[in-house]
């Protein structure tokens, strides 16, 4: 069958706090006020010269707690669950510590190349022409050797994985359909991969489940010790080395100190408006929904720099194309917007000058990058009512997929749970279903006349099959003849930033000079070096596969066994 989303004190033994996620695939779009910046240790006077601040004099701390272990973890997402799962099962002491309550977000869908399971299923990936199409989208400006690390051990991570999980009940599948292997001009690949969580055992506090709890759970009886709220403040050094952190916890200060090394994973910036700003303002005048961890405030990425880190040059985040916005509305921050989901599908696309935007067969942020440098930031997707039928032959892929996979197992949105969101979409304002064009033009406030032009030229280009404007895949080129008519502004919606510190192969932090700083590793998007400019969506789980990757190699060879 297919899967389809319808209708966590560690001295005391205390026990951890619930399992709901800070954020979810669905939630968190709703004018979320930005994580606060922080009012304490350092000088954070930001501007993109200055924004990491100073630390503070360690001698100013208060020191409460002074804890010992043999490796620190710093930060529970995806990176940092992955480092406690394999840190444990060598039986190394390991503690982790997390800022908020909880553990954060392990995403689904995480991307590999060679895993068994993909083998299982007939996939078969070019290596290097998979690093070369990396390589493509960041216009060179990446680290090749990072790309093959992920492309090179993905599939052992996994494997790995699999191991861990399958007996708590979690099976693990490939997705190998790509439709035709293209997407307009851009190629797509089968790295994804699927979880099937038994229900009875999963946090199901978000869109899709996670097996948060079954992964703290087999970490804690394999040893592994958690802090929560407890937040790193900066690292402490013996001369050169990183020998542990100041963290704040509720108790007041705590020196952590790890014989063996500190991973780093606190994730990007995201969660700071301040920091998205002056960072990344081409992408912060897009964003119209907010679906990524409130607290992933760049303050991980501070301490690193403070510690002689530095940073990517090109600010790059992971921007979907589903912010659904009401006119009048405005992009950035605080955001207005809402979560449209359909958002990802090749409908007519056109500016509110009633004009259409380009091809709209591209990569998610390809039509946000187009609209960033256009009036208002956004874009109006537009659709008739035979658009199941579109979406049908539209044949999208990964977490935009609606017409269900022929993968047995796979996951997909449903027709019902599109019409739910939809409808909602419309009790808010922000999708408009009309009988004419003329009165969706009227809706959306763009040009009626420009606008019905637009519709009657696309519609002509449809019949003869050829898209002699901007190049769209004729199979996409589907005529809006048949009212009602629907259409909704559209923005980004922001996941997460990827424009994190420069690390080595082996996942050491690394200074400008390319030095290793000894005693300390990072993993998953508070590093860089391995994206540029944007996200290459049609490798799908790419992020969550290298995030993995990276964190296991840190691991091992923190251990010498890498």
């Amino acid at each position: 069958m297919n899967h389809s989303v319808s209708r966590r004190s560690f001295l005391t033994g205390a026990a951890i706090a619930g399992g709901s996620l800070a954020t979810t695939a669905l939630a968190g779009c709703a004018s979320p006020k930005a994580a606060s910046t922080r009012t304490a240790e350092a000088s954070t006077t930001t501007t993109s010269e200055n924004w990491w601040g100073e630390p503070a004099d360690e001698s100013s701390f208060t020191i409460s707690q002074e804890i010992e272990t043999e490796i620190l973890v710093c930060g529970c997402g995806h990176a940092g669950m992955t480092a406690a799962l394999v840190a444990s099962e060598q039986g190394a002491d390991v503690l982790v510590i997390e800022k908020t309550g909880t553990y954060g977000l392990f995403r689904t869908f995480p991307g590999a190349v060679d895993s068994q399971v993909q083998k299982d299923a007939g996939v078969t990936i070019d290596k290097q022409a998979l690093a070369n199409d990396i390589m493509r989208y960041a216009s060179g400006r990446a680290n090749q050797s990072l790309i093959n690390l992920w492309i090179n051990e993905s599939g052992e991570w996994f494997d790995w994985f699999c191991g861990v999980v399958e007996p708590e009940g979690v099976r693990m599948t490939a997705e190998p359909d790509v439709g035709s292997g293209w997407h307009g001009c851009y190629r797509a690949w089968p790295t994804s991969m699927v979880e099937h969580i038994p229900e009875e055992k999963a946090d199901n506090s978000a869109a899709t489940p996670s097996m948060g709890p079954i992964l703290v759970e087999i970490a804690q009886k394999q040893g592994a010790q958690f802090m929560y709220n407890t937040e790193l403040v900066q690292f402490v050094k013996e001369g050169s080395k990183v020998v542990g952190c100041i963290a704040k916890t509720k108790d007041g200060y705590a020196r952590i100190t790890a014989s063996k090394g500190v991973l780093l994973c606190t994730g990007g910036y995201e969660g700071s408006a301040e920091l998205m700003e002056t960072l990344n303002p081409a992408a912060s005048v897009t964003v119209a929904c907010a679906q990524y961890m409130m607290q992933n405030d760049g303050a991980g990425m501070k301490a690193g720099i403070w510690a002689g880190g530095v940073k990517d040059p090109d600010p790059t985040a992971m921007l979907f194309d589903r912010g659904g916005l009401a006119p009048g509305a405005e992009t950035g921050f605080p955001v207005q917007g809402q979560l449209f989901w359909m958002g990802s599908q090749p409908f007519l696309k056109v500016n509110t000058q009633g004009k259409r935007i380009g091809n709209e067969d591209v990569p998610y942020d390809s039509m946000i990058a187009s609209a960033s440098i256009q009036k208002d930031h956004v874009w109006c997707s537009i659709w008739d009512a035979n658009w199941k039928d579109h979406v049908k032959q539209f044949h999208t892929l990964c977490c935009s997929r609606i017409e269900p996979s022929p993968t047995p197992d796979a996951w997909s949105f449903t027709y019902e749970a599109i019409e739910g969101m939809n409808m909602g979409l419309k009790q808010q304002g922000i999708i408009f279903e009309c009988d004419t064009l003329e009165e969706l033009a009227q809706k959306l406030e763009i040009p009626v006349d420009e606008f019905v032009n637009t519709v009657n030229e696309y519609n002509a280009m449809c019949a003869a099959g050829e898209d002699t404007q901007f190049g769209k895949d004729a199979k996409d080129m589907l005529a809006l003849t048949t009212p009602p008519y629907c259409g909704c502004r559209v923005g980004s919606a922001l996941l997460c930033t990827l424009d994190g510190l420069r690390i080595d192969t082996d996942c050491h932090l690394i200074t400008e000079d390319g030095e290793i700083i000894e005693g300390l590793w990072a993993a998953g998007n508070c590093t860089g070096g391995f994206f540029s400019d944007n996200y290459p969506e049609l490798i799908p789980g790419i992020a969550s596969g290298r995030t993995a990757t990276e964190a296991r190699h840190a691991i091992l060879n923190m251990l010498g066994m890498k």
